[in-house]
């Protein structure tokens, strides 16, 4: 059933588990340019995130599909109504595409940010979208229609670099395929 919902959230069905039988160290890379960030979970420190973004975690932690709180974040956030919770006790790893920017979030302030630029945060953050401004800034600014919006108090991590843009930016050097129409 775990499976089911780690499929569910954007994650694999299966999670591989590496034990150390002596002295040794395990090496996890990302999978694009970006940086590694430490989360520490506890009972009272639980996180959500974007599909994708987790990378690995101790064995007491868990990593569940959560469902938005709110419709119009489900529709327009970026990810869809699934968000990747993680939850239990130890450390897990999320992967940030480009930097990976903290910002400690006081009780009742507001961040906003692009909806792909947002990589995790606690769960004790308010999370919703909003327009991005008028039809000028809708229509100009590049950055899309919609805010993700993060009510705090709790900590937000950002990403500076969507793989969607990531992707876009280098496609344009890529190797394609001709095909010839004789």
């Amino acid at each position: 059933m775990d499976g089911i919902k780690r499929a569910f959230a954007g994650s694999s069905f299966f999670i591989n588990e590496v034990v150390a039988q002596s002295d040794g160290r395990a090496v996890f890379a990302s999978p694009s340019p970006g940086k590694i960030q430490q989360l520490d979970i506890s009972a009272s420190k639980k996180w959500l995130c974007q599909p994708h973004v987790f990378l690995c975690a101790d064995g007491g932690v868990t990593l569940t599909a959560a469902l938005t709180k709110n419709l119009g974040a489900g529709l327009f956030g970026g990810a869809g109504f699934i968000l990747q919770s993680i939850e239990g006790e130890g450390r897990a790893f999320i992967h940030a595409a480009g930097a990976c920017i903290p910002h400690q979030l006081a009780a009742g302030e507001t961040l906003r940010v692009e909806t792909g630029s947002l990589a995790a945060f606690e769960e004790s953050v308010t999370y919703d979208i909003e327009l991005v401004g008028g039809l000028k800034s809708m229509l100009f600014s590049g950055e899309g229609i919609w805010f993700a919006s993060l009510r705090g108090p709790g900590m937000v991590y950002i990403q500076s670099l969507a793989l969607p843009r990531l992707a876009h930016a280098l496609a344009p050097y890529l190797p394609t395929v001709r095909t010839s129409t004789e």
